[in-house]
This record gives structure tokens, C-alpha cells and sequence, in this order.
């Protein structure tokens, strides 16, 4: 007897998905539902399909209304000028044109071409798309920033596909991005979002050509966050942008203005209440019961989300912005913006992030229960590891910078240990647990002895144990930086630079120890600084701001060397 062949995903009723029963998609009523006389109920979310040949027809006229669009602005100029000149702008344009069409051709023929921003975890710059919950791919390249601005700025003219080949790497959920293109302007990804990518797209790609463009698409994105806050438009994708700006100022050293910009961001998140999304199972318990707790309302309430995957991605902005405050808070000194306290109001209680679905179905009003329910209530394992790390770096430096010490240490320092023995764990297992790829697992590690070193460097000097455990991380650290190789540091992001700073000033620190001053002890901490410090340089050719970092530990070196060598000699 031939077994039956199983269903394809969404085809079951919705009445045997809401219980989780094997359906056999018999139509008008599955046997389930007639065998429990529920026919009624029995009912099918018809999805409209738009096929890839479709969605580039669709392209394929738009652009050509735009051209002929363009065209007829430039009619008046043709025909006073000189019969023999042909228009810059509609050589230009059809140059453009004519590559839009070619890349749309090669991404829509293979399916690979799909892909998410490839920056690194520990940055407070998580993956673009399962993150910061981008609805991004290379469908980016089908249209120019002209496309999605409609608006009269001169813009040099370059190849979007350039952009994105080193920048993206396989594996995207691109068919709700390009559905998003197509749709009418209100409900695309906001202008402002879309340049920060471009802008972020230009910057790794290291070709001057693009390069050169950088401070257009910088200009665009912060002109579209002024708008948008002035319109109250899509301001989800507003956060995100900001998120965005905040990484581009912290890695070129900016740093007020990357404070500015995840402060805004944060501040906004939280008025939002993004800080407060609840589980499935929480929300559903509000709506069934009459003796649960009330949920706080937002100052300024956001519509409920559409479907599975704007819900997603709204946690996946919090944690977003929760990452990048946290993250270069350590890096620059500077307070956290995002509040964590336990004030009802403040108190941060949105689940960790979560996978977003690739095949999202819509959510009813007020009926959470079409949520399905392994996947919203946990955490993707990726995503929430590298959250969980930001959140010991910075607690542990908060510590560190407390003038109260409590005995929170010791908590923390446990939390840090568990972490790295679940982390070695889950590294061993990485055939059978393959999210954890080896620069998520090098960053997370790091993370961690920076954590150590944050807990017990104010008493590097006095207490035998707290020097014991600093020089442990800082030379676990620089054994993890010996085993880079050159191409590596492409996939480093620039937070990643604090934690090996921090190594470097212990190593400095116990140089400078009279204990210390014996030549072979004082050669082989020189020889871990010198290992760190090119680390850094080799970093700040990416970062500029690892490279501050760099000249700062060599001018803190030659200080620190004029008041041990004379006692050497």
C-alpha cells in the first residue's frame, strides 16, 4: 500500500493547525474535522502566490514607466539643445537601466542569489536580517535608491550590483522583500532604511567608486529618519535605520553622533514598547482570562502586527537596539540609553529574539491562537546567544565602573562561566548544531574574558586572584587572535576591538608591577601586547576606530615603559 505523500507546508485547514492534528487537505472538509463533526470550522487560508515571472513583469513595467517618466522631463531640455547632442542624464539612465535589467535577470534565475548581510555577531551590529528582522535580500539590487526615494537629488550614477556581492552572503527570505517592493509607497521599506543598507553596502565594499558614495546615501538616510519622525511613518523601519547610522558613526569613531543615534532609537523603542513584547502564550492568557495582569499600554502604541513575521521582526528590532546601546556603551564610557531597572515601565520584558518565518499567514484581530506555537514562545539559539553575551559584557563592565561593589560579582561571574561551558558545549556539537559558525564562536568567546577581565581588574594588583584570572582571559584572548588568519578580520566587527583592548591594558598593568621587572617576564608580556596591538591594526584598516585604539595602548606602552626600564637597567 503506498503511503500517503505528507502535505505542503500551509496547505493544511486552519482548524487542524490551531490543534496541531495531521491533515489531509481533503477539500470542502477534511477527514479530521468530519470525523469530529466539525465541518463547520473546517476552513482553508487561501494564500495568493505571485510567481517570479510575475514579480519581474512587474518590475520590468515599472521601470519603464519611470523611464518614459524621465523621458518627458527631459523633452523640454532635448529640444533646446542642439538636434545632434544626446541628454547626459538619459545616457545615464539608460545605462542604469540596462544593468538593472541584467541583474535582474541573473538573481532571478538563481535562487543562491538570495542573501543576508554578512557583518559580524558581537558588534552590536547583528546579521541585518535574522537580527535586526531586515526584509532583506538581493532583490535590493532590482531597483535604485532613485526607486525607492522618488525625489530630485542628483545621485552619481554606479552598478547596484557592485554593491552587494561581498557584502551578502546565500540564504535569504526574499520573497517578502520583493512582494514589499511592489507595493504601494506607505507600506515599502522606508527610504531612510533603505539607504542606511546602501550606505552599509557601499562601506564593505572597499571600492572607491562606491565608497565615494557613502555620504549621499548617509545624507538621504538622515534626511528620511527627520521625515519620518516628523510624519510618524513606519517608524519601526525608522529604529532600525538609526540602528544602523549609530554602528556606521561608533566604527569610524564618531561617537557622539553614534550616541545620538542609538539614544534616539532607544529612547523611541521604549515609548513604543517594543521593551515589552510578551509570548504567544501571554498574550493569549490576557485575552482568555479575566484575573490576568493588565499589559502596560505605550506611550505611542503601534498597530498590531500583520502577520508572524512583523511580529518577529519587532522583537528582533528591540534586541536590535538593545545590542548596539549596550554594546558600545562598554566601548565608549558613555551611560546606556535603554533603561534596566524594574520600574513596571521600564523593565525590559520582550522574549529573546526569535526566528523569523519564511512562509509568514496572517494574524486575525484579537485571535493570537493562529500564531503557531513551538517557535514564537523560545529563542533561536543563534540569535540569542549573541544578545545574552552583550548583555554579560556590559553588565560586568557596569560592575566594574560601580564605585559600590556588591556581591553581584559573584552571580555574574557564575553566569559567565555557565555561558562559556554552554558555548563549549554547543562549539563541539557544530555538526549537529550548525548556528554556530567559528567567528560567532571566536566573538562570543571573547565576549566572555572580557566579562572576566571587567569583573576583576580593579583589584588586578592587590588580590592574588583577581590577577590570576585577568591574565587567564587576557591570554585566552591573545591565543584566540594568534589563530586568525588574515582573511578572518574581514568577518570581525569593531566592538570586538574593546575586548582586546581591555587585554592589552592588563598586560600594561602588570609590566607596570615591581614584581614584574625581571627582563624575561617583562619580554613575554611585551610580545602579548605586540600581538594585540596588530589585532587592532589590522582591524582599524576596516574600523577606523580600532585603530584608535591601537595608537592609544602604544602611547599608554611608552609611558608605562619610561617607569620600568630604568629600574630594568
Amino acid at each position: 500500500m503506498k503511503a500517503p505523500t505528507a502535505l505542503q507546508r500551509g496547505m493544511a485547514c486552519l482548524c487542524c493547525r490551531k490543534r496541531k492534528m495531521k491533515c489531509d487537505g481533503a477539500r470542502p472538509v477534511c477527514a479530521q474535522c468530519t470525523k469530529a463533526n466539525r465541518g463547520d470550522e473546517c476552513q482553508y487560508y487561501e494564500k495568493k502566490r505571485t510567481s517570479r515571472t510575475q514579480l519581474l513583469q512587474a518590475k520590468i513595467t515599472k521601470l519603464e514607466a519611470r523611464l518614459r517618466e524621465l523621458e518627458a522631463e527631459q523633452s523640454p531640455l532635448e529640444s533646446s539643445s542642439s538636434s545632434g547632442s544626446q541628454s547626459p542624464q538619459t545616457d545615464r539612465l539608460s545605462l542604469n537601466l540596462s544593468r538593472t535589467s541584467t541583474f535582474v535577470s541573473v538573481s532571478a534565475l538563481d535562487p543562491g542569489l538570495n542573501a543576508t548581510p554578512r557583518v559580524c555577531p558581537f558588534s552590536g551590529l547583528l546579521l541585518l536580517e535574522s537580527e535586526l528582522g531586515l526584509p532583506f535580500d538581493s532583490a535590493s539590487v532590482f531597483s535604485t535608491p532613485e526607486d525607492y526615494l522618488g525625489n530630485g537629488d542628483a545621485f552619481p550614477p554606479f552598478d547596484e550590483g557592485q554593491l552587494f556581492p561581498d557584502f551578502l552572503d546565500s540564504g535569504g527570505s526574499g520573497g517578502r522583500f520583493k512582494a514589499a517592493l511592489l507595493l504601494p509607497s506607505a507600506r515599502k521599506p522606508h527610504p531612510s532604511l533603505v539607504d542606511a543598507i546602501y550606505l552599509l553596502a557601499c562601506y564593505f565594499s572597499r571600492s572607491p567608486p562606491l565608497t565615494e558614495l557613502e555620504p549621499h546615501f548617509l545624507k538621504r538616510s538622515l534626511r528620511g529618519i527627520s521625515d519620518a519622525l516628523q510624519n510618524s511613518d513606519r517608524i519601526v523601519h525608522v529604529l532600525q535605520a538609526s540602528c544602523l547610522l549609530a554602528c556606521y558613526f561608533f566604527w569610524h569613531g564618531r561617537t557622539l553622533e553614534g550616541y545620538y543615534h542609538s539614544s534616539i532609537a532607544a529612547r523611541l523603542a521604549v515609548g513604543l514598547g517594543l521593551h515589552q513584547i510578551s509570548s504567544k502564550e501571554q498574550q493569549c492568557q490576557y485575552l482568555q482570562r479575566s484575573d490576568a495582569p493588565a499589559p502596560l499600554k505605550a506611550t505611542v502604541p503601534l498597530c498590531p502586527p500583520l502577520d508572524e513575521v512583523e511580529y518577529a521582526e519587532r522583537i528582533a528590532a528591540f534586541w536590535q537596539i538593545f545590542a548596539v546601546d549596550r554594546a558600545w556603551a562598554v566601548a565608549t564610557g558613555l551611560p546606556t540609553a535603554l533603561p534596566d531597572d524594574d520600574h513596571p515601565r521600564s523593565r525590559i520584558t520582550t522574549i529573546w529574539p526569535i526566528a523569523i518565518p519564511d512562509d509568514p499567514e496572517p494574524i486575525a484581530a484579537l485571535d493570537l491562537q493562529a500564531f503557531p506555537g513551538a517557535h514564537l514562545s523560545g529563542s533561536s539559539g543563534q540569535q540569542a546567544l549573541r544578545v545574552k553575551a552583550i548583555a554579560l559584557f556590559e553588565r560586568s563592565a557596569r560592575f566594574s565602573a560601580s564605585p559600590a561593589k556588591d556581591e553581584s560579582r559573584y552571580s555574574l561571574e557564575m553566569s559567565v562561566s555557565q555561558y562559556l561551558s554552554n558555548l563549549s558545549s554547543l562549539h563541539s556539537q557544530q555538526f549537529s548544531v550548525p548556528f554556530v559558525s567559528n567567528g560567532d564562536y571566536l566573538s562570543l568567546q571573547t565576549a566572555m574574558y572580557a566579562a572576566t577581565i571587567h569583573l576583576h581588574r580593579e583589584d588586578l594588583e592587590v588580590q592574588p586572584q583577581s590577577y590570576q584570572r585577568c591574565l587567564w582571559a587576557a591570554n585566552a584572548m591573545a591565543a584566540l587572535v594568534r589563530h586568525l588568519r588574515d582573511n578572518d578580520y574581514d568577518t570581525l566587527c569593531p566592538i570586538i576591538s574593546t575586548a582586546w583592548r581591555s587585554a592589552a591594558e592588563v598586560y600594561l598593568r602588570v609590566v607596570a608591577m615591581p614584581q614584574q621587572n625581571l627582563p624575561s617576564t617583562v619580554e613575554v608580556f611585551e610580545q602579548q601586547i605586540d600581538t594585540v596591538v596588530g589585532a587592532l591594526q589590522r582591524l582599524g584598516q576596516l574600523f577606523p576606530v580600532a585603530g584608535s585604539y591601537a595608537a592609544r595602548i602604544q602611547e599608554d606602552r611608552a609611558a608605562s615603559r619610561r617607569s620600568y626600564v630604568p629600574a630594568i637597567a
